[in-house]
């Protein structure tokens, strides 16, 4: 399904230690993606944390979506985007669930940064809420509460194969390395440590979207 009247940057955001086989390997999936008209960053922060840098990419994107995806984070369909921006046009905090486990928090689930998307002008008129850790929530967390507390809607993408099931959600449903969530999405999570395997799912995804077309 396309939405040609929409349009967002798509920002991912990287540091020093993450390999330039990565990065290329995340552009060329995304770029094949990328619907017409979007906008694509791969943002190397060399002084920023990565709270300041999404802080700062919202702050530049002049279209109306932010999308967020983590550098080892790709969309598995043409539709994947799409999809995000749609929902986020209606208000929706929108992306892929995630769990802090590190924190005592009741189990928030949350739209983690790594999958993430929103309209600009919702984010404003939500008084623009922090992307930095709280003592109640970890890197972008604050959004989803403050979502919540104004009775906007959140949407999330669940899991629906984990290659490594690592991090508690819910009862029954995990998340690790090499997570899909309906089959839209695929997080490789600490591809410093895995890029082979980013990087051949990567071509993998690519080699399919070109059989199928």
């Amino acid at each position: 399904m396309a939405y040609p009247e929409l349009t967002a940057t798509v920002y991912s955001i990287y540091m020093d230690n993450v390999s330039r086989e990565v990065v290329d390997a995340q552009r060329s999936v995304i770029e094949r993606f990328l619907p017409k008209g979007w906008s694509f960053v791969q943002y190397k922060s060399k002084h920023y944390s990565h709270p300041a840098a999404m802080t700062v990419c919202v702050a530049e994107n002049e279209r109306p979506i932010t999308i967020f995806l983590d550098i080892d984070c790709i969309p598995l369909t043409s539709a994947s985007m799409e999809l995000l921006a749609a929902r986020a046009e209606l208000g929706m905090l929108v992306g892929a669930v995630q769990r802090a486990n590190h924190i005592k928090n009741d189990c928030h689930l949350y739209v983690g940064p790594f999958c993430m998307a929103f309209s600009n002008e919702m984010y404003g008129r939500l008084k623009s809420p922090t992307f930095y850790e709280t003592p109640k929530g970890d890197v972008g967390e604050e959004l989803t509460y403050r979502w919540r507390q104004c009775d906007k809607p959140v949407y999330f993408l669940w899991p629906t194969q984990v290659r490594e099931p690592l991090w508690d959600l819910v009862q029954g449903r995990r998340f690790g390395f090499g997570t899909c969530y309906e089959n839209m999405f695929y997080h490789e999570f600490c591809a410093r440590s895995a890029q082979g395997r980013f990087i051949d799912r990567c071509q993998e995804v690519i080699a399919n979207e070109m059989t199928v077309n």
